[in-house]
Protein backbone atom coordinates (compact mmCIF):
# COMPACT_ATOMS: atom_id res chain seq x y z
CA UNK A 1 0.00 0.00 0.00
CA UNK A 2 3.03 2.24 -0.08
CA UNK A 3 2.90 5.61 -1.89
CA UNK A 4 6.41 7.00 -3.37
CA UNK A 5 4.38 10.70 -2.69
CA UNK A 6 3.82 10.11 0.80
CA UNK A 7 6.04 9.16 4.24
CA UNK A 8 7.40 5.83 4.66
CA UNK A 9 8.23 6.39 8.21
CA UNK A 10 6.94 3.20 9.96
CA UNK A 11 5.63 4.09 13.53
CA UNK A 12 2.88 3.19 16.00
CA UNK A 13 1.61 6.17 16.62
CA UNK A 14 -2.43 6.21 16.70
CA UNK A 15 -4.82 3.64 16.15
CA UNK A 16 -8.62 3.58 15.45
CA UNK A 17 -11.13 1.36 14.83
CA UNK A 18 -14.31 -0.87 15.27
CA UNK A 19 -13.50 -3.77 17.77
CA UNK A 20 -15.93 -6.35 17.15
CA UNK A 21 -17.70 -6.86 20.85
CA UNK A 22 -15.64 -4.19 22.44
CA UNK A 23 -15.68 -0.74 23.01
CA UNK A 24 -12.07 0.42 23.18
CA UNK A 25 -8.67 -1.62 22.67
CA UNK A 26 -7.98 -2.71 25.94
CA UNK A 27 -11.91 -4.12 25.83
CA UNK A 28 -10.67 -6.09 22.40
CA UNK A 29 -7.63 -7.11 23.74
CA UNK A 30 -9.68 -8.35 26.91
CA UNK A 31 -12.21 -10.74 24.08
CA UNK A 32 -9.20 -11.94 22.63
CA UNK A 33 -7.73 -13.20 25.81
CA UNK A 34 -11.35 -14.72 26.58
CA UNK A 35 -11.19 -16.87 23.40
CA UNK A 36 -11.45 -14.61 20.37
CA UNK A 37 -8.56 -14.47 17.71
CA UNK A 38 -8.23 -12.18 15.16
CA UNK A 39 -8.01 -13.80 11.60
CA UNK A 40 -7.20 -10.76 9.67
CA UNK A 41 -6.36 -6.93 11.20
CA UNK A 42 -8.24 -5.34 8.25
CA UNK A 43 -6.13 -2.46 7.53
CA UNK A 44 -8.87 -0.18 6.18
CA UNK A 45 -7.21 3.75 5.85
CA UNK A 46 -5.16 5.91 6.44
CA UNK A 47 -6.63 8.21 8.84
CA UNK A 48 -7.37 11.73 7.97
CA UNK A 49 -8.52 14.71 9.51
CA UNK A 50 -10.99 17.02 8.22
CA UNK A 51 -10.96 20.38 8.94
CA UNK A 52 -12.16 24.12 8.57
CA UNK A 53 -8.29 25.48 8.91
CA UNK A 54 -5.98 23.27 6.34
CA UNK A 55 -3.31 21.73 8.91
CA UNK A 56 -0.33 21.45 7.30
CA UNK A 57 2.46 21.74 10.41
CA UNK A 58 2.77 19.86 13.65
CA UNK A 59 2.00 23.80 14.89
CA UNK A 60 -1.61 23.60 13.32
CA UNK A 61 -2.77 21.46 15.53
CA UNK A 62 -2.75 23.60 18.49
CA UNK A 63 -5.98 24.67 19.80
CA UNK A 64 -7.89 22.77 17.22
CA UNK A 65 -11.41 21.02 18.41
CA UNK A 66 -11.17 17.71 16.93
CA UNK A 67 -13.82 14.76 17.31
CA UNK A 68 -12.61 11.50 18.14
CA UNK A 69 -14.07 8.08 17.31
CA UNK A 70 -14.52 7.85 21.18
CA UNK A 71 -12.32 8.51 24.30
CA UNK A 72 -10.03 5.87 24.92
CA UNK A 73 -6.68 7.36 25.47
CA UNK A 74 -4.83 5.39 22.85
CA UNK A 75 -7.34 8.16 20.58
CA UNK A 76 -6.90 11.29 22.66
CA UNK A 77 -3.33 11.16 24.42
CA UNK A 78 -1.59 11.42 20.86
CA UNK A 79 -3.96 14.30 19.53
CA UNK A 80 -3.51 16.22 22.66
CA UNK A 81 0.27 15.96 22.53
CA UNK A 82 0.04 18.00 19.84
CA UNK A 83 -2.04 20.69 21.05
CA UNK A 84 -5.44 19.07 20.16
CA UNK A 85 -8.56 19.43 22.13
CA UNK A 86 -10.58 16.15 21.74
CA UNK A 87 -14.14 16.13 21.40
CA UNK A 88 -15.89 12.62 21.36
CA UNK A 89 -18.74 12.83 19.51
CA UNK A 90 -21.26 9.76 18.06
CA UNK A 91 -20.41 9.70 14.31
CA UNK A 92 -23.92 10.81 13.68
CA UNK A 93 -23.61 13.76 15.51
CA UNK A 94 -20.39 14.97 14.12
CA UNK A 95 -21.90 16.35 10.44
CA UNK A 96 -24.35 18.78 12.30
CA UNK A 97 -21.25 19.76 14.96
CA UNK A 98 -19.21 20.70 11.55
CA UNK A 99 -21.37 22.57 10.19
CA UNK A 100 -22.31 24.45 13.16
CA UNK A 101 -18.33 25.20 13.90
CA UNK A 102 -18.88 23.63 17.50
CA UNK A 103 -15.74 21.33 16.30
CA UNK A 104 -12.67 22.65 14.43
CA UNK A 105 -12.59 19.35 12.40
CA UNK A 106 -12.97 15.57 13.11
CA UNK A 107 -10.99 12.05 12.55
CA UNK A 108 -11.94 9.98 10.26
CA UNK A 109 -11.47 8.61 6.62
CA UNK A 110 -12.14 9.57 3.30
CA UNK A 111 -14.49 7.17 2.27
CA UNK A 112 -17.23 8.64 5.09
CA UNK A 113 -16.28 11.95 4.25
CA UNK A 114 -17.11 11.38 0.27
CA UNK A 115 -20.24 9.13 1.45
CA UNK A 116 -21.72 12.12 3.75
CA UNK A 117 -20.59 14.69 1.22
CA UNK A 118 -18.18 16.37 4.02
CA UNK A 119 -16.80 18.76 1.03
CA UNK A 120 -19.80 20.46 1.25
CA UNK A 121 -19.09 21.83 4.63
CA UNK A 122 -14.84 21.67 4.54
CA UNK A 123 -12.54 21.44 2.38
CA UNK A 124 -8.82 20.68 3.76
CA UNK A 125 -8.46 17.10 4.74
CA UNK A 126 -4.75 16.13 5.92
CA UNK A 127 -3.24 12.37 6.45
CA UNK A 128 -2.32 11.51 9.82
CA UNK A 129 1.27 10.26 9.78
CA UNK A 130 1.27 6.65 10.49
CA UNK A 131 -1.71 6.21 11.71
CA UNK A 132 -4.11 3.62 9.99
CA UNK A 133 -8.10 2.70 10.65
CA UNK A 134 -8.32 -0.79 11.50
CA UNK A 135 -11.35 -3.10 11.02
CA UNK A 136 -10.20 -6.70 12.47
CA UNK A 137 -12.15 -9.69 11.46
CA UNK A 138 -12.48 -12.27 14.79
CA UNK A 139 -13.51 -15.58 15.23
CA UNK A 140 -14.34 -17.81 18.32
CA UNK A 141 -11.31 -19.68 18.73
CA UNK A 142 -13.20 -22.78 20.26
CA UNK A 143 -15.75 -22.58 17.03
CA UNK A 144 -12.48 -22.40 14.84
CA UNK A 145 -11.38 -25.90 16.83
CA UNK A 146 -14.49 -27.22 16.80
CA UNK A 147 -14.74 -27.43 12.87
CA UNK A 148 -12.30 -30.07 12.71
CA UNK A 149 -8.51 -30.13 11.02
CA UNK A 150 -9.52 -29.77 7.58
CA UNK A 151 -12.33 -27.18 7.82
CA UNK A 152 -10.49 -24.99 10.10
CA UNK A 153 -7.68 -25.18 7.22
CA UNK A 154 -9.82 -24.06 4.37
CA UNK A 155 -11.10 -21.12 6.58
CA UNK A 156 -8.15 -19.95 7.09
CA UNK A 157 -7.16 -20.22 3.48
CA UNK A 158 -9.59 -18.40 2.70
CA UNK A 159 -9.06 -14.95 5.34
CA UNK A 160 -6.09 -14.91 3.74
CA UNK A 161 -6.72 -15.12 0.05
CA UNK A 162 -9.72 -12.38 1.13
CA UNK A 163 -6.91 -9.94 2.92
CA UNK A 164 -4.89 -9.64 -0.59
CA UNK A 165 -8.30 -8.83 -2.28
CA UNK A 166 -9.91 -6.64 0.29
CA UNK A 167 -5.94 -4.96 0.71
CA UNK A 168 -6.33 -4.28 -3.15
CA UNK A 169 -9.83 -3.22 -3.13
CA UNK A 170 -9.11 -0.54 -0.37
CA UNK A 171 -6.10 0.96 -1.83
CA UNK A 172 -8.07 1.19 -5.31
CA UNK A 173 -11.24 2.48 -3.50
CA UNK A 174 -9.31 4.90 -1.48
CA UNK A 175 -7.33 6.32 -4.37
CA UNK A 176 -11.26 6.81 -6.24
CA UNK A 177 -12.25 8.27 -3.03
CA UNK A 178 -9.83 10.81 -3.17
CA UNK A 179 -10.54 12.18 -6.98
CA UNK A 180 -14.17 12.86 -5.95
CA UNK A 181 -12.90 14.72 -3.21
CA UNK A 182 -10.99 16.92 -5.15
CA UNK A 183 -13.62 17.31 -7.93
CA UNK A 184 -15.55 18.46 -5.38
CA UNK A 185 -13.22 20.79 -4.09
CA UNK A 186 -11.29 19.76 -1.67
CA UNK A 187 -7.73 19.36 -0.76
CA UNK A 188 -5.59 16.85 0.38
CA UNK A 189 -2.63 17.33 2.42
CA UNK A 190 0.05 15.37 3.01
CA UNK A 191 2.32 17.04 5.89
CA UNK A 192 5.99 17.29 4.50
CA UNK A 193 9.11 14.30 5.54
CA UNK A 194 9.86 17.20 7.98
CA UNK A 195 6.78 17.76 9.73
CA UNK A 196 5.55 14.22 9.93
CA UNK A 197 8.70 13.22 11.72
CA UNK A 198 8.20 15.54 13.95
CA UNK A 199 4.49 14.58 14.70
CA UNK A 200 5.90 11.20 14.95
CA UNK A 201 8.50 11.60 17.13
CA UNK A 202 6.02 13.68 19.45
CA UNK A 203 3.57 11.18 19.39
CA UNK A 204 5.55 7.55 19.71
CA UNK A 205 6.65 8.25 23.13
CA UNK A 206 2.43 8.65 24.43
CA UNK A 207 1.19 5.95 22.20
CA UNK A 208 4.19 3.36 23.07
CA UNK A 209 3.87 4.48 26.91
CA UNK A 210 0.12 3.72 26.42
CA UNK A 211 0.82 0.14 24.61
CA UNK A 212 2.98 -1.25 27.13
CA UNK A 213 1.13 -0.76 30.10
CA UNK A 214 -1.20 -3.82 29.70
CA UNK A 215 1.54 -6.87 29.27
CA UNK A 216 -0.68 -8.79 26.73
CA UNK A 217 -0.78 -5.42 24.31
CA UNK A 218 3.16 -5.13 25.19
CA UNK A 219 4.30 -8.16 24.09
CA UNK A 220 1.91 -7.95 20.64
CA UNK A 221 3.27 -4.35 20.23
CA UNK A 222 6.77 -5.70 20.27
CA UNK A 223 6.22 -8.28 18.11
CA UNK A 224 4.77 -5.81 15.70
CA UNK A 225 7.59 -3.63 15.55
CA UNK A 226 10.45 -6.34 15.50
CA UNK A 227 8.29 -7.50 11.90
CA UNK A 228 8.10 -3.99 10.81
CA UNK A 229 11.77 -3.67 11.40
CA UNK A 230 12.32 -6.76 9.82
CA UNK A 231 10.20 -5.96 6.48
CA UNK A 232 10.41 -2.59 5.93
CA UNK A 233 11.58 -1.24 2.51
Amino acid sequence: MADPGRTQAIAIVGMAGRFPGSLDLDGFWRTIREGVEVLTPGLYSPLMILSHKAIRTVADFHGQKIRTQGGAPIQVEPLKKVGVIPVSLPLGEALPAMQNKTIDGMVGAVAPYVAFKYYDIAKPVTFLPATLFAAPIVANRAWMKSLGPELEKIVREEVRKAEVLFADYNVADIKAKEEIWKKNGGEIITMSPEESKRYVDLVTPVTAQLLSANPKVKEDYEALLAAAKKYRQ
